[in-house]
């Protein structure tokens, strides 16, 4: 096999043998991409936050969100909600386009 598993799954007469294995690999993938940009994100809230000198919890409490939540975005643990990600950018005085690396 040339192409190895993912190259299996795209190839139409071997998706009908390894269904699961497709799925998990497909999933894992599409994890992996989220959690890099899960923390370019904390690691450049967490530069802005210092930089404005709040802390976690100050930021979290200006923005409306918890405490744990926000210390969990800024960690690269959780993905932020767009609504999430607007609020703590307003508290922070800073456009999207200045954390996000596209």
């Amino acid at each position: 096999m040339a192409y190895g598993w993912i190259g299996a799954c795209l190839y139409a007469g071997r998706v009908q043998q390894r269904p699961r294995l497709c799925t998990e690999l497909w999933y894992n993938m599409r994890i992996m991409a989220a959690t890099e940009l899960s923390k370019h994100i904390g690691k450049e809230l967490k530069a802005l936050s210092i930089k404005n000198s709040l802390t976690q919890t100050e930021l979290a409490k200006k923005a409306g969100i918890f405490w744990n939540a926000y210390a969990k975005i800024e960690q690269g643990k959780q993905e932020p909600k767009l609504e999430t990600l607007q609020k703590i950018l307003k508290v922070l005085g800073v456009k999207s386009s200045d954390i996000l690396p596209f």
